[in-house]
């Protein structure tokens, strides 16, 4: 769960990286946006899910069915998605960002949304990297405004 909002008017730049999916074990995971804030960065995240981790969703939704349908889903997204222990971001400037918080969901049956915070913002222009379970995406994010 996000621990406080970003205003949306605090938004420097935003790009939607396009960078080939990475196979996990549990699917395929893609960074789909990445947005610069005074504060810090937001990176969006959509995992989709493998014909055997839509089974195992299916399977422990029918084991937990007693539990709160908010615990299920923060379990069971956090369990198909790598490690958060396991993300970081730099830069080119040997400059590294600190996980703030995660925030993941269901998309249909199919899919694990998820948006990581990280701080401090990156000093702009920016080569970043992100490396998230022995993965790496790569980009460049400019300062020309919201579509950098």
């Amino acid at each position: 769960m996000m621990n406080e909002t970003w205003p949306q008017e605090s938004l420097i730049a935003s790009i939607e990286p396009d960078i080939p999916p990475r196979d996990y074990d549990t699917g395929s995971l893609s960074l789909t946006r990445v947005e610069l804030y005074a504060l810090g960065t937001r990176l969006h995240w959509r995992l989709d899910l493998s014909m055997k981790a839509q089974s195992n969703v299916q399977k422990a939704r029918k084991d937990l069915k007693k539990s709160p349908p908010e615990l299920i889903e923060f379990h069971l997204t956090r369990t198909f998605l790598p490690r958060v222990q396991a993300l970081s971001m730099s830069d080119e400037r040997g400059g590294v960002f600190s996980l703030m918080d995660m925030d993941s969901s269901f998309f249909n049956e199919d899919q694990v949304r998820a948006v990581t915070r990280l701080r401090p913002r990156p000093e702009l222009p920016a080569q970043l990297t992100v490396a998230w379970a022995d993965r790496t995406y790569a980009f460049f994010t400019g300062d020309s405004g919201p579509d950098a």
